[in-house]
């Protein structure tokens, strides 16, 4: 069956609207009540199914004037969301948010909060990194340079990357 909130959007709609923009704001509902979704993101999922241009632009239109898509908003849950749960730094959340459609400025507006505590997030990665490797410090030969990539695959900054290393393991002065 439909979504409660599909029901009920159902109901609200004018009843001037044309039958193919009811259908394609009842998929958009549909589809955003399985997880949030940038505005991109929606209309590529609206293409995949088949609606037309001018309808899905209606839907898109009618669910952000109800505030139901909002990439501002959406940018900031995500890239807050990959920093607390997978450890990310603010390149990689950047590219995620490239790819799932987020314009630069609702990117750079998401991605300000998150400077702050780059070094912090750096450092809960490799700490984690060194747990579930069995890493100690002081960081022997290759771990430098495995830390380090890391890191980097994490997207944090190469200067965040060595002062963290550097603190992990202050007694040694061979740090990156």
């Amino acid at each position: 069956g439909e979504a409660r909130g599909v029901q009920r959007h159902r109901a609200v709609l004018a009843p001037a609207m044309d039958r193919r923009n009811d259908d394609a704001i009842t998929a958009s509902l549909r589809i955003i009540s399985y997880r949030p979704r940038s505005e991109s993101e929606l209309r590529g999922k609206l293409m995949e199914k088949g609606f037309e241009p001018a309808d899905i632009s209606v839907a898109i239109e009618y669910l952000a004037g109800s505030g139901y898509i909002d990439d501002e908003r959406y940018a900031m849950d995500l890239s807050q969301s990959r920093t607390r749960n997978k450890g990310w730094g603010p390149a990689k959340i950047a590219a995620d948010l490239a790819r799932r459609g987020i314009c630069k400025e609702a990117m750079a507006k998401a991605l300000l909060p998150l400077a702050t505590a780059e070094e912090e997030t750096a450092r809960a990665a490799l700490e984690k990194w060194a747990r579930k490797t069995g890493a100690r410090p002081p960081l022997k030969d290759n771990l430098y340079e495995k830390a380090a990539r890391h890191l980097k695959a994490r997207g944090f900054r190469t200067g965040v990357i060595i002062k963290v290393i550097k603190g992990f393991c202050p007694t040694d002065e061979n740090a990156i």
